[in-house]
């Protein structure tokens, strides 16, 4: 994939310039929006019910589930406008929150409207092994939850596993722990996330330890952009479980603020991996430089002894390639030019002598250590 899509893709804040001037409430779907899916569960200690996909036209034609039943009602896709009028006009959703479905939001909690409204960010590797940021918006209405997403896959399958199992304490539980049971699940999958990221970095040290190459220097690049990405949502992320656990937003359960102080203590570990992965990364490009460096230097190690070589090897080849002749134009002896150019054995003498000095040379290198590689 080329940069700029990444780019494009771990791209956290985008505005829609049509909201310019916009009334308060109003709804943009994306134009890149999928088909709206409509998925239930309806589920108690004993009975577990798993509707099929339906369209928003045909969720709205069911019937709310007996008393006793929890309802999660999962919907992915914003691509139809039914969707927001359906749940505004059956479970209250305000407008202003409808507003934030459509649009990319920080990780939130809030509770003024009669409901819990959360956002939180789900992060995952897609097929291509790049990042992928979705917004799930999760709204708790009485023993109803509601979650809205923009894409059809999502880190959510083990919380629908654990349902399906009817050992599993989750049967028992209502909407409030079903909310925390999917921000578990979101949260847990960052540690998957950050994992994969150290594995990516290691392997690129122990590269870079061997021979450093341009590809390897994007590939840290890459990497420091999508540590920034996760860092953007780690960090509200921990504000929202802050929030959840300081103040009664999911009073239906009596102990779920043991398991809020849990989720806490997961997302200040993830800040922490997050901090020392981001050192990491940048560890990691000076040691790309510092790889670099070393090579040139290598290169310029070999070229600097070539040329000492042959620098006092040039100076006798210029010295005797004057050609000054021996005697005067009247025959008058001239012995002080080059009396050794009419030496019968003057080309190899001279070439031995060649040879000599740069054997002594080659000594003197290899006595100082200048074969060793740095």
């Amino acid at each position: 994939m080329k940069a700029t899509a990444v780019q494009n893709k771990l791209k956290y804040f985008k505005y829609n310039k049509a909201k310019l001037g916009a009334k308060p409430g109003s709804i943009f779907i994306p134009k890149d929006a999928l088909p709206t899916q409509v998925y239930e569960h309806r589920f108690n200690a004993d009975v577990l019910e798993e509707l099929p996909e339906a369209t928003v036209a045909q969720a709205r034609l069911r019937l709310a589930p007996e008393v006793g039943f929890t309802r999660w009602i999962d919907i992915r896709g914003l691509q139809n406008p039914e969707l927001f009028d359906w749940l505004e006009s059956d479970f209250g959703i305000h407008p202003l929150e409808l507003e934030d479905i459509a649009s990319r939001q920080q990780p939130k909690v809030e509770e003024q409207f009669g409901h819990l409204f959360i956002v939180a960010r789900m992060l995952y590797l897609d097929d291509k092994v790049q990042l992928v940021n979705d917004q799930l918006s999760l709204f708790v209405v009485g023993n109803t939850l509601i979650t809205i997403q923009e894409t059809y896959e999502d880190v959510l399958e083990p919380v629908r596993n654990r349902l399906r199992n009817v050992l599993m304490p989750l049967r028992k539980r209502k909407s409030e722990y079903l909310a925390y049971a999917l921000l578990d699940a979101v949260v847990d999958h960052y540690f998957l996330v950050l994992n994969d990221l150290g594995e990516r970095m290691e392997q690129l040290e122990n590269l870079l330890l061997t021979k450093p190459r341009r590809e390897q220097r994007d590939q840290i690049m890459h990497l420091k952009h999508e540590l920034l990405a996760i860092r953007r949502v780690v960090w509200p992320t921990r504000e929202l479980a802050n929030n959840l656990l300081r103040n009664d937003h999911l009073h239906g359960q009596d102990d779920i603020k043991i398991y809020l102080r849990d989720l806490y203590d997961h997302v200040v570990s993830l800040m922490d991996h997050a901090e020392n992965y981001r050192e990491i990364s940048a560890n990691l490009l000076d040691l790309y430089n510092t790889a670099v460096s070393n090579y040139m230097n290598e290169i310029m190690k070999v070229l600097t002894m070539i040329s000492a070589i042959f620098i006092p090897l040039s100076f006798l080849a210029g010295l005797y390639g004057m050609n000054f002749v021996r005697e005067s134009a009247n025959g008058e002896p001239m012995p002080l030019n080059m009396p050794e150019l009419y030496s019968p054995f003057g080309y190899v003498t001279v070439i031995v002598v060649m040879v000599l000095i740069a054997l002594v040379q080659l000594l003197l290198f290899w006595k100082k250590g200048w074969f060793r590689r740095w």
